[in-house]
């Protein structure tokens, strides 16, 4: 190559590589993308009940503006889930101002409201102005409206509080309707109304419940007439610190033929005494039904329930105890009940009876009349697995009323009809006093409640399974 030449082709190199290779040096930075923003500005034209709201769009940036508006509410802190008003839609341009009028405000009133504006960026985007604007609604026609004062919340616990109110006056009409706002921010919102009728000078209340514990509630009361609504002034409380709940345990159960014994112990009574203790079983684990068993118990003292009348299957329970701060549970546990398949056995004449394998000294001995074997009224239920509790004589009425599971028993000394669930039923024969005791054909009892009777003539004996 002639050296001569050599320059010119290390300027023509250096000239391809700047060219080519570094492009970006050669064009426009690409523009960082920006979100439009928006500011709020002061309201106008404000009345008792409506406002006329003003916004701004103070950078158009990037995107194109979807929808605009406002959020407002009577609480300083203004989110997108406060109320919302519409301003329009559709683009904006740069330093554009919007406007919208709410109505339906309070008289006498502070609102706050922000500018938002919606843009697309692929997907909507909400945008709220970084300043919060502020404008109290007026009060016209306050002479013609009633005069109401909030007094201090009294009865206050964890969970509740008595609101007070006073009708100052009752304005240029009748009360209408009185009550009180409620709520966890300064400006109360939950409406309860108490009265439509009152007079001049009556005092009011409200017993609110429900309420969180260690909480500060706002509240103020209110009136009405037909010029209008008055407030009182907000006043505020804190509840009570929550009580403990009580801690309780489920123990296990024991089961035998058609009954099972729940246990349970209060292990924690909490920060008040015990009001409910019991237990809550069941065939489902919701366990719906319920046995207080009593009202107030000791700190590890075990309490217990005896079920009877349970037909055979699988069962489930859980102990509870109740006090100021609430009720608490103890584990579920499920537990068996299963039928014996030991029989009774009872001799004629003989007043030791071998009931379900058991064999125990009795009240009176079997006794054969009419070819009908009787027993007292004790043996015979609890040979079909009724306990003693449920086996009821009520003197004045001659009558025996026997209970076992939704099986219910009832017969009249001399009278060979026996009710079973309220239903008539007549035997042939008749419960009797013998020996000064209730006696019950066995047969027609056993028989109702699944059993059967045999008779052994050689050993004379009746035999129940």
């Amino acid at each position: 190559m002639n050296m001569k030449n050599r320059p010119l082709s290390l300027l023509l190199t250096l000239v391809f590589a700047f060219v080519f290779l570094a492009p970006s040096f050669l064009l426009p930075a690409e523009a960082t993308a920006a979100a439009p923003t928006v500011t709020a500005l002061s309201a106008s034209s404000i009345d008792d009940d409506s406002a006329t709201l003003n916004g701004r769009l103070t950078s158009a940036g990037t995107y194109d503006v979807v929808e605009y508006g406002f959020y407002y509410d009577d609480d300083d802190n203004v989110t997108t889930s406060d109320a919302k008003i519409r301003a329009g839609t559709g683009n904006l341009d740069e330093d554009e101002e919007f406007e919208a009028t709410i109505n339906g405000l309070k008289p006498d009133t502070r609102y706050w409201f922000r500018a938002y504006i919606i843009y697309d960026n692929s997907r909507e985007r909400t945008v709220l102005s970084a300043t919060t604007r502020t404008f109290t609604t007026t009060d016209s026609g306050a002479e013609d409206r009633p005069e109401v004062s909030t007094d201090s919340a009294t009865s206050i616990t964890s969970n509740s509080a008595r609101l007070n109110g006073e009708i100052d006056s009752i304005g240029a009409s009748r009360i209408t309707e009185y009550g009180f706002y409620y709520g966890t921010k300064s400006s109360p919102s939950t409406k309860k109304k108490v009265g439509s009728r009152i007079d001049e000078g009556d005092d009011f209340s409200y017993k609110l419940t429900g309420l969180k514990s260690d909480t500060r509630y706002y509240f103020r009361a209110y009136a009405r007439n037909a010029e209008g609504i008055s407030y009182g002034s907000v006043r505020s409380f804190f509840t009570e610190e929550g009580d403990e709940k009580p801690s309780v345990t489920t123990k296990a159960v024991t089961t035998g033929d058609g009954y099972a014994t729940l246990y349970g112990v209060v292990t924690d009574e909490g920060d008040s005494d015990i009001e409910a203790y019991g237990f809550y079983y069941g065939t489902t684990s919701n366990t719906p039904n319920k046995i207080k068993v009593g009202n107030r118990i000791a700190e590890d003292k075990t309490f217990s329930y005896q079920l009877t009348g349970l037909a055979p299957g699988n069962y489930y329970v859980k102990a509870y105890a109740t006090n100021d701060g609430g009720t608490s549970y103890g584990t579920l546990r499920s537990f068996e009940v299963t039928r014996s398949s030991a029989p009774s056995v009872f001799f004629i004449g003989s007043s030791y009876y071998n009931i379900r394998g058991t064999y125990q000294a009795g009240e009176a001995a079997p006794y054969i009349k009419n070819s009908r074997t009787y027993l007292p009224i004790r043996p015979v239920g609890n040979s079909v697995g009724i306990a003693d509790k449920d086996i009821v004589w009520n003197a004045n009425t001659r009558t025996v009323t026997l209970t076992k599971g939704t099986t219910t028993v009832r017969l009249e000394i001399g009278s060979p009809i026996m009710y079973v669930n309220g239903s008539a039923v007549t035997m042939d024969t008749a419960p009797e006093i013998s020996n000064s005791r209730a006696c019950l054909p066995i047969a027609h009892i056993v028989r109702i409640f699944g059993y059967t009777a045999y008779w052994d003539g050689a050993s004379r004996a009746v035999t129940i399974r």
